[in-house]
């Protein structure tokens, strides 16, 4: 699932009474936007574990974890005391933009797969001349709908191109991908696997 964290009680949240003291013990309740329905929210990124519905403060008026809302979806906060006095009803709160990096890379040799750096990424398997199986960390990509860039490092005579190898479906574990080198100048360019000494792989979604 694709969550964002909560403006509002999203990480490190404090509340507090009219007075100024921790609202301990309070409660926060949350729904889909404009209307009386619960609607869960996750304690981190991953979206796999809901909280309860109310969220019950801690004795420093914090939750107990942080707060993240499905991704694209708008909710309602009500916040009241321990003893269900209402404090505060807030509408309409959608989560933080999130910002597109990579959600996964790595740079290896692929005259052996051998990783030189890489975020988020387990191994690189060479199958064969120009060809890769990549294995992600578990948990960082939500499903296989991901977008990949990738490129290679060519000489003066040849110039690799890098593509997902859809002989094999990609998975949110795994992305296979070929190398292909173009040949040139030529009067008549030939493609060939390739491996390159230095291939780049980067995955958005």
């Amino acid at each position: 699932m694709s969550v964002t964290l909560s403006p509002l009680a999203g990480a490190a949240a404090q509340f507090f009474d009219d007075n100024g003291d921790p609202l301990t013990g309070g409660k926060l309740y949350t729904y889909a936007a404009g209307t009386t329905t619960p609607k869960a929210t996750y304690t981190d990124y991953t979206g796999s574990q809901a909280h309860a519905n109310p969220i019950i403060l801690d004795a420093a008026g914090r939750t107990p974890s942080e707060v993240w809302l499905t991704f694209g979806d708008a909710y309602k906060f009500i916040l009241k005391d321990s003893n269900d006095t209402l404090v505060g009803t807030f509408d309409n709160i959608e989560g933080i933009p999130p910002f597109y990096t990579a959600r996964a890379w790595v740079v290896f040799n692929g005259t052996s797969g051998a990783i030189t750096s890489n975020l988020n990424v387990n191994s690189v398997v060479r199958n064969a001349t120009g060809n890769y199986t990549i294995t992600f960390t578990s948990g960082i990509l939500a499903n296989a709908n991901y977008a990949v860039s990738g490129s290679a490092l060519g000489t003066t005579s040849v110039a690799p191109f890098v593509f997902a190898d859809n002989t094999t479906a990609p998975t949110a574990v795994t992305l296979r991908v070929q190398v292909l080198s173009l040949t040139w100048p030529s009067a008549s360019p030939a493609t060939a696997a390739y491996d390159s000494t230095r291939v780049s792989i980067a995955v958005f979604g």
